[in-house]
């Protein structure tokens, strides 16, 4: 794995195995440093510590959760770009908003909601 790729955070709740090794397998498969926190308050550590490019939140996580996480990271590193899910997404397509995200021109959105609706 390249250390000058970018970064991305991944956090999900302990019993979520499944989501997790979903998006790191198709994450990693790309080229991407994939980094994995249990809970929120992990994940504000986490993301001090590794300074990813990206967090993708679990959908899970309540937008209570989410805001308050936003808020709490948001206080100390404003740019920070986080992608909250609203429900499970495809590797694909997993890949391909992350992709977009990290491409976009700074100062763009730094809290992006993503929710799936399949065609019928």
């Amino acid at each position: 794995m390249n250390t000058n790729s970018p970064a991305i955070l991944i956090v999900s709740r302990d019993d979520d195995r499944a989501f997790t090794l979903t998006c790191r397998r198709a994450l990693e498969a790309e080229g991407y440093r994939t980094y994995h926190a249990q809970s929120l308050g992990l994940a504000v550590d986490r993301a001090f510590m590794y300074r990813p490019e990206l967090i993708v939140l679990d959908p899970s996580f309540t937008d209570i959760e989410q805001t308050a996480f936003i808020d709490c990271l948001h206080e100390t590193d404003p740019a920070i770009q986080i992608l909250c899910l609203r429900c499970p997404i495809p590797p694909r397509t997993l890949l391909r908003e992350c992709k977009s995200i990290l491409t976009a021109h700074p100062g763009s959105e730094n809290v992006h909601g993503f929710e799936y609706a399949r065609a019928s």
